[in-house]
C-alpha cells in the first residue's frame, strides 16, 4: 500500500498477532486390556486397560451416556461396564482441540442451546488471543444461528 502511495508510512501495523492454540477437554474410557468391558476412572487402577477417547458429546461432564456410547460406533455395541456408584465416569485430560481426539463440540449446537450472544460473551472473554485457550475455536466458520 504504501508502494502504491495508499498510505504515507512504511509499516502500518506496529505488532503481528498470532492466535494462540484452542485446547479442548477430551474424555476417555477405560477398555480392559483382552475383554470387551469398560471399568470406570476411580476403579481403573484394579485392572490393566488402554485408554481410549470418546466423543465429548455423549459425556456429561464426566459421566458417560453408556446408550449413545454403544450407539456411536458399532464396535462398542455389546460392551459391558464396571460402574462405580451406578455411574460411568470418563477420565479427562487437556489436549489441543481436534476432531481426531472428539473433543470438539459443533459452535451451533452451543448457540442453539445458550444463545449467539451468550456464546459471543464466552468467545470474547478466553483471554488474550495470543495464548492458549480452553474451549470453542475464536473462527466460527459454519455457525448460522444469530
Amino acid at each position: 500500500m504504501y508502494d502504491l502511495g495508499y498510505i504515507g508510512y512504511d509499516e502500518p501495523f506496529k505488532k503481528l498477532v498470532n492466535q494462540g492454540m484452542i485446547q479442548g477437554s477430551s474424555r476417555f474410557v477405560y477398555r480392559v486390556r483382552g475383554a470387551h468391558q469398560f471399568v470406570s476412572f476411580g476403579l481403573k487402577d484394579n485392572y490393566e486397560v488402554d485408554p481410549i477417547h470418546v466423543d465429548v458429546n455423549i459425556v456429561d461432564g464426566v459421566e458417560l451416556d453408556i446408550k449413545a456410547f454403544k450407539e456411536w460406533r458399532d464396535e462398542f455395541a455389546t460392551a459391558e461396564f464396571i460402574l462405580e456408584d451406578g455411574k460411568y465416569i470418563c477420565g479427562t485430560l487437556t489436549e489441543k482441540m481436534s476432531k481426531r481426539l472428539y473433543n470438539t463440540v459443533n459452535p451451533n449446537t452451543l448457540v442453539n442451546k445458550f444463545g449467539a450472544d451468550t456464546f459471543r460473551m464466552y468467545e470474547m472473554f478466553l483471554g488474550p488471543v495470543e495464548s492458549a485457550s480452553p474451549g470453542i475455536p475464536r473462527v466460527l466458520k459454519g455457525c448460522t444461528a444469530s
